[in-house]
């Protein structure tokens, strides 16, 4: 390397000013060139969105690399040294880069196996959020509080990854809890009255009401609905007012709980005249 440097110096000290115009011409053209295939390959069509701009990183470095070898070259610089040296300095390098190597491995198995794509919301390591990018060393959500959240590739690896928008429909799972003295079957035809009525509710697969269990202050019941994924939000908001609404309408209790208290009576205490 010391070599390499010594070769520069002595060099700069007697170059011609043609060298410096044909270094900076090669410079920028190598810039431009770096820039338009970049531009290229991110609005490029053959390939998948989610391989588009790590593509097109690493053909702009590889562009620049060689750019920058050609100026290297104006100055007389040998690059088989120069390679030597870099080679020596990726040794050095390798053992201190090792979770950045795991990094990169785990991103290209991500883009392979394509568990998510540029735009899916996934819930992963306790987090949630839209995929914005996907880079060879780390994954960027944004939460829909509007957080930018970066994960590691190895991190996506290694953890339980639930894409919630993998597929066009959902379920929803709408659990309501009505009172003892309610009629069941009243009940049923309440809800299924407002699953009909509601336009983002699919009918196929048809809705179902389930009764799932006897709790402290009533019992459990279970709306499942079906709606596209894009619907999702809306209609949990929505079929939770709507079934309020119905419900009260109906006459049907909502319970709450209730705790009764009671006092014991004192043996000792004599009734008062």
């Amino acid at each position: 390397m010391e070599s390499v440097l010594k070769t520069l110096n002595d060099t700069l000290a007697t170059l011609d000013p043609t060298k410096w115009l044909s270094a900076l011409f090669i410079f920028l053209v190598g810039l431009l060139i770096a820039r338009l295939v970049r531009v290229a390959l991110s609005k490029s069509t053959w390939l998948h969105p989610q391989h588009r701009i790590v593509t097109a990183r690493f053909a702009g470095y590889v562009i620049m690399t060689i750019a920058v070898a050609g100026v290297l070259n104006q100055f007389g610089v040998s690059i088989s040294a120069l390679l030597g040296a870099a080679g020596i300095l990726t040794v050095a390098l390798g053992f201190a880069a090792q979770t950045v190597a795991s990094n990169m491995l785990s991103g290209i198995f991500l883009m392979g196996e394509q568990p998510f794509v540029i735009g899916d919301y996934v819930e992963v390591a306790g987090t949630g959020g839209v995929v914005t990018s996907i880079d060879l060393l780390s994954v960027r959500l944004q939460t829909l509080d509007n957080i930018l959240v970066r994960i590691p590739n190895e991190t996506m690896l290694k953890s339980n990854v639930s894409n919630r928008t993998h597929y066009p429909i959902r379920r929803l799972d709408l659990p309501v809890e009505v009172h003892y003295r309610s009629d069941l079957d009243e009940v049923e035809r309440v809800l299924m009255e407002v699953t009909h009525n509601h336009p983002l509710c699919m009918e196929s697969p048809e809705p179902w009401i389930r009764f799932m269990e006897f709790k402290d202050s009533g019992i459990l019941v279970q709306i499942q609905v079906w709606t596209l994924t894009t619907n999702f939000l809306r209609l949990r908001s929505d079929l939770l007012k709507a079934v309020h609404k119905a419900l009260g309408e109906a006459s049907i209790e909502i319970p709450f709980p209730q705790r009764t208290i009671t006092f014991a009576k004192d043996e000792n205490d004599a009734p008062s005249d």
